[in-house]
Parts: structure tokens; sequence; C-alpha cells
């Protein structure tokens, strides 16, 4: 009987420890699944470069493919906030981390947006040309070859800034279709409320340029005045 339960208990054993190592195998698993998310000498632990001397920032996205046929007023939001599952592009940086890099690389926050006056006003701040890459672009695209204005009408994208209500907010707003003011770089083409109230304008991906779905790519700013 002694025996018996010895045998058992060493079977017992046996079946912990390689569950055990199941169990850190899966993590290890996990762990590099994490670490391959990288692209262009960025990766979800870095996912912000600044070139202060070009007056640039590079940040690293994921493609939402929903929005290459759906309408959205979210162009980078980050992937953690709640409207992470809301933008074409899903951005690996946070709000504040965005909004430093800007200014490290010489941006100037327009600072003019409040939830009172959004309606009416346009935001101000440094003016960005937005630039996007993929692996296997024939090119660098502007954010106006890859985003669908159904008014035909050119982004103006500015460094709005917005960082109090950003961090309040929660929302991740990075980058916003119309004047905002949580969003950290909005477009001065419209003011708040023109896509979800009002009904002036729609914007989408364009399909026929954007890769496909959880791609992932660079977004590029760049200051220019």
């Amino acid at each position: 009987m002694l025996q018996h339960y010895s045998v058992s208990w060493k079977k017992g054993l046996a079946a912990l420890c390689l569950l055990a190592v199941a169990g850190l195998s899966g993590c290890d698993q996990q762990e590099n699944a994490a670490a391959k998310v990288e692209y262009d000498g960025l990766s979800n632990s870095q996912p912000l470069r600044v070139d202060a001397n070009n007056h640039t920032v590079t940040m690293l996205v994921q493609i939402n493919g929903r929005f290459l046929t759906d309408d959205t007023r979210h162009g980078i939001v980050f992937k953690d906030g709640s409207n992470g599952h809301k933008s074409l592009f899903m951005g690996y940086a946070t709000p504040k981390a965005f909004y430093e890099a800007l200014k490290e690389a010489g941006g100037t926050p327009g600072e003019n947006m409040t939830m009172d006056n959004k309606e009416t006003t346009h935001v101000t701040g440094s003016k960005l040309d937005i630039s996007v890459n993929w692996q296997g672009a024939a090119k660098a695209y502007s954010f106006d070859e890859v985003i669908v204005d159904s008014n035909g009408k050119k982004l103006d994208m500015r460094f709005g800034g917005n960082l109090t209500a950003a961090e309040e907010k929660k929302t991740g707003c990075l980058v916003c279709l119309d004047s905002c003011p949580v969003g950290i770089v909005s477009n001065a083409t419209y003011t708040y409320g023109a896509v979800e109230k009002r009904g002036e304008v729609k914007f989408k991906g364009n399909a026929s340029v954007l890769p496909a779905d959880n791609t992932l790519a660079t977004v590029t700013f760049k200051i220019t005045e």
C-alpha cells in the first residue's frame, strides 16, 4: 500500500512539474509575441522617435481595417485609451508621450480649444505635415492620400495641445479629424461636431492605398511652421 501511494505521489509531482513547465513556456511565448510588435526601429516599448534637428516625430501604429470601409472622426488613438478601437490607426504611444515628443521636436501647442468653444473654434498650434509608411509601401504617403474627406478638402493638421484634457478624459485621442479640445493633434479644416453631430463631412481610410488590417506602420509628423 505504501509503495502504491509513493508511486501515485511521484506521478502527481511529475504532472505538476509538466504543468509548471508548460505554463512557463506559455508565458515565454506570450512575451515573445509582445516583443515582435516592432517596425522600422520602433516597438511597443519604444513607440516614438524624435528628430529635433529635422523637427519630426515618428510613431508606431497599426492599421484598423474596419475604417477602410466605415466612417470615423478618429485618425490615431492610443490603443489602450477608451476610444482605442474607434480610429483608423491604433497608436502605441500615450497622449502624454506624444505631446512631449512634439514639444521636443520644436512644436508649439495652440491651447485654444475648450469644451465650451469647441463647435465654433478652429484649432491652432504648429502646422504639421503627416506621412505614413509601411513595409512594401511604394512611398511615404501623405495623410491626405491615406484619408478620404467626402468633401475633397485638404487636412490642416495642428498641434492643439490639450494634454490636461487628454489625461482627464483618458480617451487616448492622439489625432482627430476635426478640431478637438481633447486630441493632441487635430484638423483645423473643420470645427468639432462637423462629423458626428452636424454631418458636414465623412472620413475613412483610403482602401486603394492602405495595407490590410493589423499591418504595422509608422506615422511621421513634421513641424512646418
